[in-house]
């Protein structure tokens, strides 16, 4: 068996495609794999979040198209689109009707969903412009929860620890001196200030 340190040495030069290629397919997972390395000081955490972001983007956009194209058609025949998969349908229709922020967004957490749900909303006529928009968000909110986590647990809870301390702190000044300025504005304004009744 090869030991882990050796094969990420091994591939160490080849860390800008690696990612630029597990962006492409698999996806959020790669990103999620890449953070833990950028937690390791392997890669840097910027690289994962840009390259990782286009990676991901640039291919909602291509199966968005290509729902749109006349591919489509041989596509949905395709098993999984078929109406033997009537929960599935079933799904997406009903988040879609909720809301098709939701549906990108939870489809980002499951495994396989995200191209499917990306395919349904250009089948049901979403616009290019609110579709990209939507995708955006979506991954950012992805990205907002699970990169820091993934960094955090490469990194060890510790640190994320003393830096919680550390903003529960700023947070605490801060209050303070947003209650100190709120007292001295009381003092002034119904002390110094009061109009005095003759």
């Amino acid at each position: 068996m090869i030991p882990l340190n050796l094969l990420i040495e091994a591939f160490a030069p080849y860390k800008i495609l690696l990612l630029i290629l597990g962006s492409i397919y698999p996806g959020e997972e790669a990103i999620i794999l890449f953070s833990v390395l950028a937690g390791q000081g392997l890669i840097s955490l910027p690289d994962v979040v840009v390259i990782g972001a286009l990676g991901i983007l640039l291919v909602d956009n291509l199966i968005f198209w290509l729902a749109k194209s006349r591919m489509s058609t041989r596509i949905k025949r395709w098993r999984i689109f078929s109406k033997k998969s009537q929960r599935l349908s079933i799904i997406m229709h009903k988040l879609h009707k909720e809301s098709p922020f939701l549906m990108l967004f939870i489809t980002k957490f499951v495994y396989g969903m995200r191209h499917i749900s990306v395919f349904y909303l250009s089948l049901k006529g979403m616009t290019w412009k609110r579709f990209f928009l939507y995708d955006v968000g979506a991954f950012a909110l992805w990205g907002i929860i699970m990169i820091p986590l993934a960094w955090l647990a490469a990194r060890g809870f510790t640190l994320g620890l003393h830096i919680a301390t550390r903003i529960e702190r700023i947070l605490l000044i801060g209050v303070l001196v947003a209650l100190v300025f709120y007292l001295l504005e009381w003092v002034i304004r119904n002390w110094i200030m009061k109009p005095k009744v003759n």
